[in-house]
C-alpha cells in the first residue's frame, strides 16, 4: 500500500513540476523532467525503505516503484499511446527506478545524475519524429532494464556461498 501511495504522489508531483517545463519544449522534456522524475523515484525508495537498506534492497524497491511510476505516467499523461509505451517507456522507468533504488541503497547518490542522463537521451531519442527511433528506444529501454537485472542476479550469485554455512561457521548439509 505504501507503494501505490509514494507512486501516486511522485507522478503527481512530477506533473505539477513539469508540467510549466514542457511548454518549453526541450528543455522541459530532456532537462526538468528528467531531474524531476529520477529525484521523485529516489526518494519513493527513501521513504519505503526508511534507514534499513542496502543495494540490492534499494534497487528492488526502485524497480517497483519505477513500474508504478511508468504505469502511472501512461495512463495519466499518455493514455493515447498505450501499446507503445508498453513496450518502451514502461521498462525504461523500471529500469531507472533500479539504477535510482542501487544509488539510494548503496548510498552512491551520484549514479542518480547517470540516471537523469539516461533519461534525458531516453527522452531526446522519443521526441524524434523517425520511424526507426522507435526501435532505438525499445532497445534503449531493454538495456536499462538488463542493466539492473544483470545487476540483481549477480548480487543473489554472490549470496549464495554464505548460506552454505550455518551460524557457527559449518557448512550446512544439503
Amino acid at each position: 500500500m505504501l507503494y501505490i501511495f509514494v507512486v501516486l504522489v511522485a507522478v503527481v508531483v512530477a506533473g505539477v513540476v513539469n508540467h510549466p517545463f514542457l511548454e518549453l519544449g526541450l528543455v522541459g522534456y530532456v532537462v526538468v523532467a528528467p531531474i524531476s522524475e529520477e529525484i521523485l523515484k529516489s526518494l519513493g525508495v527513501v521513504i519505503v525503505l526508511g534507514k534499513r537498506r542496502t543495494p540490492r534492497s534499494g534497487a528492488e524497491a526502485g524497480l517497483l516503484v519505477g513500474l508504478g511510476f511508468g504505469i502511472l505516467e501512461t495512463i495519466s499523461v499518455y493514455p493515447d499511446t498505450v501499446l507503445v509505451r508498453l513496450f518502451t517507456s514502461i521498462p525504461f522507468h523500471v529500469g531507472t527506478g533500479g539504477i535510482d533504488g542501487y544509488a539510494v541503497g548503496s548510498r552512491r547518490y551520484w549514479l542518480i545524475a547517470g540516471s537523469v542522463g539516461l533519461h534525458s537521451l531516453y527522452n531526446l531519442i522519443a521526441l524524434s519524429e523517425l520511424g526507426l527511433l522507435l526501435v532505438y528506444e525499445f532497445i534503449f529501454a531493454f538495456l536499462t532494464v538488463a542493466c539492473v537485472a544483470a545487476y540483481l542476479l549477480s548480487s543473489a550469485k554472490a549470496a549464495a556461498p554464505a548460506q552454505m554455512f550455518d551460524a557457527a561457521g559449518s557448512v550446512r548439509p544439503k
